[in-house]
């Protein structure tokens, strides 16, 4: 088992302007090739149309799949109970779930399934800010805890991430601050059955 945590503070990011695009006219041609050419056109102009709608109905399933990403799993939201519980015990107001977090804690969970690794940064360089940016998610301060084991008994994850997490000083501190109001989590299982678990916290 393995566990792990860490805060920052926000940062702004310069966005970068969109490339410019500039057209060349096509040279001119005689009357019988312009024919020809139109002919040409309409049928492609058919394929594109075809390929288009095609397109726009792939695009339509994987948007679909995308906003169902942001949705918790029942063990999911068992975690987030957990940590609510452990929170309403030392007089602290729960935290609320948010979906912009979830999307973020689902890539860097379904990131460390798929190449075998636990932590913050990902092999590319990725960094919780970075992720949790990408999601548009404005926060003044972030906090994430990860956790990973492989489990014979699966149904038990969300209380053994939890008290890992209580055992650990800085998961811990996460958790309790009474600074975090949001918080989202998201679990990946990897193909040898491993899981890995992110949770942010912000405010």
């Amino acid at each position: 088992m393995n566990a792990s945590s860490a805060t920052g503070r926000g940062a702004a990011r310069t966005p970068r302007r969109p490339a410019k695009v500039v057209r060349i006219p096509a040279p001119r041609r005689t009357q019988r090739r312009r024919a020809v050419h139109i002919g040409a056109i309409v049928v492609a102009l058919g394929l594109v149309s075809a390929i288009a709608a095609s397109t726009n109905r792939v695009h339509r399933t994987v948007s679909s799949n995308a906003d169902n990403g942001t949705a918790p799993s029942a063990r999911e939201l068992r975690i987030l109970k957990l940590m609510n519980d452990m929170r309403a015990r030392t007089g602290l107001a729960p935290l609320r779930f948010s979906p912009g977090l979830m999307k973020a804690c689902r890539t860097h969970s379904l990131d460390m399934a798929a190449r075998g690794y636990l932590g913050h940064d990902s092999p590319n360089g990725d960094t919780p800010a970075d992720r949790v940016i990408a999601a548009g998610v404005n926060y003044l301060e972030l906090g994430e805890n990860l956790y990973t084991q492989t489990l014979l008994e699966p149904d038990s994850l969300p209380e053994r991430t939890v008290a890992q997490w209580l055992d650990g000083p800085r998961p811990r501190a996460n958790l309790l601050s009474p600074a975090f109001r949001g918080s989202a989590v998201a679990v990946a299982q990897a193909a040898n059955g491993d899981f890995y678990v992110t949770a942010n916290f912000i405010r």
